[in-house]
């Protein structure tokens, strides 16, 4: 261990939470020299409720985090291949949307059970990573220039902590003050699992339903192996307060009547019963660091406001996480202002994206000009071809991060469709 404190802490770096954040952060640590700890609450293999689609972002990211951990995910015998995607606009406007032909190959359907395992099967591959399942974080104190976590096992003292602990943030509320759920930015979902669900047009395209009582929100179908399906609803927590939405008679309802899927779950059988979860969207920036720690996943709320989707920005965040991590010991800097380069570093990956999305809830908001963009799409290949590129990180946006933009393009839109 390289140690840099009179006080000769125990651990370096402690991460908490062993999802795809945590658990990527602590394999981009491997040969580093540090001491690394990685704690998580559950025992994996382990459910995590979500919507469980692979983008073609988290597709490419992959591989970038090691060619080990790309071997497993080719190996991944439950995985559905995903070739494009439906959105169907209140007024049932249909649009599809191609992934196309491209080098990092289609996108994906996975149970979290068995992706977020199959990152933990990667880290206990690596002795240097101390995994500690089983283990929950009862309270976080600065210690000093140190950090000490309680926990129902024993204390760990560290210089530098990684909170990717999720969507209620142990680390994000007692070492970055942040206070209670911020409903406006703040999704509440469901999801059910089903089997025997029928695909007369193929089991290879993500399926999203805007309807009326949930908007901006929507209801999902993301086909799965052996004729299963993830199927969800989700909306902004705001909005299920003010209009007093039952999400699950709304779910239940719309798979009984919604044209789309009356036949496909005419002889579907529910495989668990309505399971509930919160979703930290990135419409809000918050600050992602501080002294001696460094927020990741959804403990940094870096959700896309629109899809939901919330992997790709895990992975990627704890990619570079780690990367200045290391900055931070290899300079004996654990101060909040060394640390703040990695708030500037993540905003500038993911800013403009979070922001032309947020912009997108808004105007999902209206129904008649969620109507407008379907049509627009549907008739427009250029337009469906700029959305296609949302699904990459090397996505550059230019003037889509300028007002202007959205404006013309907005006009355009309701033009298009007159």
């Amino acid at each position: 261990m390289k140690e840099a404190s009179e006080r000769f802490p125990e651990w370096d770096l402690v991460i908490v939470g062993a999802g795809p954040a945590g658990a990527v952060a602590a394999l981009r640590m491997v040969g580093k020299g540090y001491k690394v700890a990685l704690i998580d609450k559950a025992v994996f293999p382990r459910d995590k409720i979500c919507g469980d689609a692979l983008s073609l972002d988290v597709v490419q990211q992959i591989p970038w985090v090691s060619e080990s951990l790309a071997s497993r995910f080719e190996k991944l015998e439950k995985r559905q291949p995903i070739y494009g995607g439906k959105m169907i606009a209140p007024n049932k406007q249909r649009v599809s949307l191609s992934l196309g032909s491209t080098d990092a190959g289609e996108g994906y359907v996975v149970s979290r059970i068995d992706l977020d395992n199959m990152f933990v099967e990667e880290v206990k591959s690596h002795p240097e990573i101390h995994l500690f399942e089983d283990t929950e974080i009862k309270e976080i104190t600065q210690d000093g220039n140190l950090i000490r976590l309680q926990t129902n096992k024993e204390d760990f003292l560290t210089r530098l902590v990684l909170g990717a602990d999720g969507n209620h943030s142990l680390v994000a509320k007692q070492l970055g003050g942040r206070k209670q759920l911020d409903r406006k930015h703040h999704c509440a979902a469901l999801r059910q699992y089903y089997e025997n669900v029928e695909w007369p047009e193929g089991a290879n395209e993500i399926e999203l339903h805007f309807i009326d009582e949930v908007l901006p929100g929507y209801l999902w179908v993301f086909p799965m192996t052996e004729n299963r399906a993830n199927v969800g609803i989700g909306m902004l927590s705001e909005d299920v307060s003010k209009r007093k939405i039952n999400l699950k008679k709304v779910l239940e309802q719309q798979l009984q009547e919604h044209p789309e899927l009356v036949k496909r779950f005419a002889n579907a059988r529910p495989l668990e019963s309505v399971k509930g979860f919160g979703i930290p969207i990135g419409s809000k920036r918050y600050s992602l660091s501080g002294n001696n720690f460094l927020l990741a996943g959804d403990a940094a709320c870096l959700v896309d406001p629109v899809s939901g989707e919330g992997i790709a920005n895990a992975i990627r965040s704890g990619r570079f996480a780690a990367e200045y991590l290391c900055k931070a010991l290899d300079e004996n800097r654990t101060d909040a202002a060394f640390l703040k380069q990695y708030d500037k570093k993540i905003y500038q990956l993911v800013g403009d994206e979070l922001r032309f999305s947020r912009f997108l809830q808004r105007i999902f908001r209206y129904k008649f000009l969620l109507n407008r963009v379907a049509s627009t799409l549907a008739k427009s290949d250029g337009m469906r071809k700029r959305v296609h590129r949302l699904f990459y990180e090397d996505m550059v946006f230019g003037d889509w991060a300028k007002a202007k933009f959205y404006k013309k393009q907005l006009k355009r839109i309701i033009s298009l469709s007159k």
